[in-house]
């Protein structure tokens, strides 16, 4: 029968030195290896050897960390020299093939999806052929032709497998996260990383620009990108601030839509990860301004309306400086402001900060405008309040 690594086989040595309470250990360390057969070889093979360093919750911690340590049992091996014995080469040859066969497009293509979130449906439309052969990730001629030869190719050698469409005539591809993440470790000039960074920003910052936040229709678009954005925010290692302006306004937006859905919980996780991953950017950025305004109304609607007010008042004030205090978004702001403290009830204030917005809103929106009328009723509730 097939025995070694091309089909799962047992390697050398006396095995796993595993206990009873490894068990849940062992099952998680396959699940995240996806079951791969070499994959499962190389970390049987470390495991089994006497010269391990590290035991089986030990391989498990720094295997989350690190793909590199699945290729440990690789070196020093009888095929230490083969590509195809290691995780982070042997789809290589696959794309060499390709390359090979006339299918260039499908190593830019496999490192750009690499950048979202593995084991999650990626829909194909949200690909741009134009936007990537400006980046120079495909052919200028025919990118169309380029794009559909490449993901073709992919799939031909199974480095991405179709998922089950979102919606009638919206396909959508999978990556695994093993064949995922050794494509996205590849740093040579010819793997292009800053190119492709850019342009998995650009292509998600495009796709949510083109949803709705208040359609219902566009929700479950929205809860499909949502985890990549998350995911390409968390992977970006350039420093450039138009790529990180981006992925920020990406999240921004899903984490918009999902406010209209009332996911809370979901969102604050969401935008905090934004904002700790916002490095690039300076504080005043619209980004950054916009995801931190974001985090207070989802700290609103979680109740933490003292917290909410703390930092809707500090936004405030970078918005006041750059944009002046009768600009239409620091009205809005101050608007926030006085319904946290409405909410906190701080009723002598809030109508206090609400007159005056009132006012401002009169004189420079019209007496007619939405958010004038907005802050009308808000007067009037707090009124209702005080008796």
């Amino acid at each position: 029968g097939c025995r070694g690594p091309s089909c799962g086989g047992p390697g050398p040595g006396p095995g796993p030195r595993t206990t009873g309470h490894d068990t849940l250990r062992a099952r998680t360390l396959s699940q995240q290896l996806g079951g791969l057969p070499l994959a499962l070889h190389l970390a049987g093979s470390y495991l089994g050897s006497d010269l391990a360093a590290l035991d089986l919750a030990g391989y498990l911690r720094e295997a989350q960390r690190s793909i590199h340590l699945l290729d440990l049992a690789a070196v020093g091996g009888h095929r230490a020299d083969d590509p195809r014995s290691r995780v982070t080469t042997t789809w290589e040859l696959s794309l060499n093939k390709l390359a090979e066969q006339g299918v260039p497009s499908a190593r830019p293509l496999l490192r750009l999806l690499s950048y979202y979130a593995p084991t999650q449906p990626f829909p194909v439309h949200v690909l741009d052929p134009e936007l990537l052969a400006a980046h120079g990730l495909l052919d200028g001629d025919d990118p169309m032709a380029a794009q559909f030869a490449g993901l073709s190719g992919l799939a031909r050698f199974g480095l991405i497998s179709s998922a089950p469409a979102q919606r009638p005539g919206e396909p959508s591809v999978l990556v695994h996260p093993l064949v995922a993440e050794a494509s996205r470790v590849r740093r040579g000039e010819a793997d292009r990383p800053e190119a492709v960074q850019a342009a998995a920003a650009e292509l998600l910052s495009a796709a949510t620009d083109r949803l709705d936040l208040h359609r219902t229709a566009d929700w479950p678009r929205w809860r499909t990108l949502t985890p990549h954005a998350h995911a390409l925010m968390d992977r970006l290692t350039t420093g450039d601030a138009g790529v990180v302006a981006h992925a920020c306004h990406a999240l921004n937006r899903a984490v918009e839509a999902l406010i209209e859905a009332r996911s809370d919980e979901e969102n604050e996780v969401l935008i905090r990860h934004a904002l700790a991953h916002a490095d690039a950017l300076s504080a005043d950025h619209d980004e950054v301004v916009t995801a931190r305004k974001n985090l207070a109304m989802v700290l609103w609607q979680r109740g933490k309306h003292a917290e909410a007010e703390k930092l809707t008042r500090a936004v405030l004030a970078v918005e006041e400086r750059l944009r002046g205090p009768e600009h239409p978004d620091t009205l809005v702001t101050r608007a926030n402001v006085s319904w946290s403290l409405y909410e906190q009830g701080s009723y002598e204030e809030a109508e206090r900060t609400i007159r005056e917005l009132l006012a401002t809103e009169t004189r420079v929106l019209g007496a007619d405008h939405h958010e004038t009328l907005v802050a009308r009723h808000n007067l009037a509730l707090v009124l209702w309040r005080r008796g």
